[in-house]
């Protein structure tokens, strides 16, 4: 008996040294194991941010391509333009997907052969590619965002966002939830929130000028509050021909559009001849006058573009865009609109 005892006692043994082997417990639980194994897809971006000088975003036929100026740009050195568009690109955006290619993780290995790569969507000219240059023109960074992980929502599943990607320089295939989705059309790069960083409570008038309908109005922010058609009390007033109107809603209406204008495309560079410009696009149709103190931001309106746009010149800035109609109708209030909205 005891020479079979053993021999119970060796594989025990055995199977123990083979638990250990394999699951090593001395490096920490499954959890814990696993989190070290994670690691960072380009962990030398960090270090690089400062030395970036180029991005190139290419999905299909889209393409967008930011780059930074040099002595030779009328905007200066060193500011970020879309090079498609010729436009100041908007930094928060780029300074977003800098970060978010950084802190890009690969825990999820899927496949680790060129060949699985047409089935997870990252194959060379597949997905979405962001390349990152220095300003040496060396690729810093080559990462492919490929298909979206299906998922099976009537098993009961949590629908969680995951997305198959890929450092575009090696053949490992990762599955992921990171929240990295930059625009791949060029108009979107471009800096074109123009009063975004207009405070509200600054605004001291509003002014439109319709040069067509005659639908001229004015609202003014007053110091001593104005009762609107319901006698609840405003810091605006529309002015009339016999009686100040109070105005609560439309006011702040008109702020919230003014705020969040953006354009929906960008025309081109201003035109040396304000003659040729006004008769080209049917500047100005309207006319919005902003009160700041003692500046005045000037937004005027032109005639219909294509796609239900409408062109736009703002005071000061160099190029002409387009505005959609939605935000144009938002502008362009008559006044019985502006009573109305508050009564």
């Amino acid at each position: 008996m005891i020479p079979r005892t053993r021999g119970i006692w060796v594989v025990v043994l055995l199977a123990w040294c083979a638990w250990l082997g394999f699951e090593q417990p001395w490096k920490g639980d499954a959890h814990a194991r696993t989190a070290a194994k994670v690691g960072l897809l380009f962990p030398q971006l960090a270090s690089q941010l400062e030395d970036i000088a180029k991005v190139v975003i290419v999905d299909g036929p889209r393409q967008a391509t930011l780059e930074i100026t040099d002595e030779s740009s009328p905007y200066g050195p060193g500011r970020w333009l879309v090079k498609e568009k010729g436009h100041p690109a908007d930094g928060a955006r780029l300074a977003r997907l800098a970060d978010g290619l950084a802190n890009l993780k690969t825990i999820d290995v899927v496949a680790t052969e060129i060949e699985n790569h047409s089935t997870y969507g990252v194959a060379a000219g597949e997905g979405m590619r962001v390349q990152l240059f220095d300003q040496q023109g060396e690729l810093v960074v080559d990462w492919i965002a490929g298909k979206i992980r299906d998922q099976d929502v009537r098993q009961g599943q949590k629908v969680v966002f995951e997305y198959y990607m890929r450092d575009g320089q090696r053949p490992e295939v990762y599955l992921s939830a990171d929240p990295v989705q930059p625009p791949t059309d060029a108009i979107d790069w471009c800096d074109t929130s123009f009063l975004a960083m207009l405070d509200a409570e600054t605004v001291t008038a509003i002014e439109r000028q319709d040069f067509r309908g005659g639908e001229s109005w004015r609202i003014e922010r007053v110091e001593q509050l104005v009762p609107d058609a319901e006698g609840v009390e405003s810091p605006w007033r529309l002015r009339g021909d016999q009686e100040d109107v109070g105005l609560s809603f439309a006011a702040d209406s008109l702020l919230f559009t003014l705020t969040g204008l953006r354009a929906a495309d960008i025309v081109g560079g201003r035109s040396a001849s304000p003659t040729e410009e006004d008769a080209r696009y049917g500047f100005p149709q309207d006319r919005f006058l902003i009160e700041v103190g003692d500046q005045v931001l000037t937004l005027d309106l032109g005639k219909p573009a294509s796609d239900g746009q409408r062109y736009l010149r703002l005071s000061g800035l160099p190029h002409l865009y387009t505005l959609k109609d939605f935000d144009v109708t938002q502008l362009r209030q008559t006044r019985a609109r502006l009573v109305t909205r508050d009564g």
